[in-house]
């Protein structure tokens, strides 16, 4: 009798049996992320080996996809001419949201190789592994920016601001590769402006939790941000990131990403729009007392929003101008934004 001693392996025999299944067309394209990212999450992939599943089970849900839209290519030796994908447009997603989905798995396709081969790299690194890496994204980018033009008759919706993000990160990985520190400072804190409105503002469906985003932001968005930033920074000190991506997100070095800061600014302006300086009048709080008790701030970014508004609070008490008081009182909603996100992580 086999005897199976790894929940990874039941796990990945489970998906391969057809056990786990991909989301269904009427929820995928409302929920880009919790169907890219969030399908990975659920599958717990982490080795390049588990990439590598998850990839052909994207590229058997495209073989469906192309097959029941009509938009399968036979002749692959002529493939460049003959292939359907490149003349997906709005008209089509509009008649049937599975040419959204076509284009969205492609992108995620392209991801998945990239995260195997730069996992299996660490074993084995070379240039051309490199190269291939930034091919996928680049191949991922195109994809992702063909989508956008699918999607703009939905730009009133948080699914429209959910393919900028996603096309954002590919955005700001891709230039991590390439060691274009502006461009990727630029393309992960749209991201991350976008990632925490969504956070603030939207439902998941039940089988998935509003923490994806909030795991975006730590695992992708603010390791992108902090490496591009002390790649650029005399002072080799990581910027407080909240502030700093709400003031490059109107960097504009990459406008096709524009879209994603207004719809955020004509929503709720003040995930798109900075405290304020203040921080760097003070020095850092690294607890806080509350008569007998005292709490370490172990949270940087937490620590320099309470700094800023203690401080923004002080220059009030000093001058009652009506115009200081909403520096002060967004430095406030910042710090306690930071501080709910962070207790929801435990």
């Amino acid at each position: 009798m086999l005897k199976i001693h790894s929940w990874r392996l039941i796990l990945s025999l489970a998906s391969d049996l057809h056990l786990l299944h991909l989301p269904d067309s009427n929820i995928t394209m409302e929920f880009p992320l919790a169907n890219t990212f969030g399908i990975r999450d659920s599958l717990y992939l982490q080795s390049a080996n588990d990439f590598h599943r998850h990839r052909h089970r994207i590229n058997k849900k495209l073989k469906h996809l192309r097959h029941a839209l009509n938009i399968q290519t036979k002749d692959t030796k002529n493939y460049a001419s003959k292939e359907k994908i490149s003349s997906i447009d709005s008209e089509s997603f509009e008649q049937d949201t599975r040419f959204g989905e076509v284009l969205l798995f492609n992108i995620e396709r392209d991801l998945l190789y990239a995260e195997e081969t730069r996992l299996s790299s660490e074993v084995n690194s070379s240039k051309s592994k490199e190269r291939f890496i930034i091919s996928k994204y680049k191949k991922a980018l195109t994809y992702a920016k063909k989508l956008l033009t699918v999607i703009d008759s939905q730009n009133t919706s948080d699914s429209f601001l959910e393919v900028y993000v996603y096309t954002a990160i590919v955005e700001g990985s891709l230039n991590i590769f390439r060691k274009n520190w502006k461009l990727s400072i630029n393309a992960f804190s749209v991201a991350r402006c976008g990632l925490q409105y969504l956070y603030n503002k939207r439902e998941l469906p039940t089988e998935f939790t509003k923490e994806l985003y909030i795991e975006l932001i730590d695992t992708i968005v603010d390791p992108g941000l902090k490496i591009s930033s002390l790649r650029l920074s005399n002072d080799r000190s990581v910027p407080e990131l909240l502030s700093f991506s709400r003031i490059h997100c109107h960097d504009k070095l990459l406008p096709y990403l524009v879209p994603a800061i207004e719809f955020i600014s004509s929503k709720s302006p003040s995930f798109v729009t900075s405290s304020g300086d203040a921080s760097d009048r003070t020095e850092i709080l690294k607890s806080i007392q509350w008569f007998e008790y005292e709490a370490n701030l172990a949270n940087e970014e937490l620590a320099s929003k309470i700094s800023s508004a203690i401080l923004q609070s002080k220059d009030l008490s000093k001058n009652s101008a009506i115009a200081l008081y909403d520096p002060s009182l967004a430095s406030w909603q910042d710090a306690l934004q930071i501080h709910t996100q962070d207790m929801a992580r435990k």
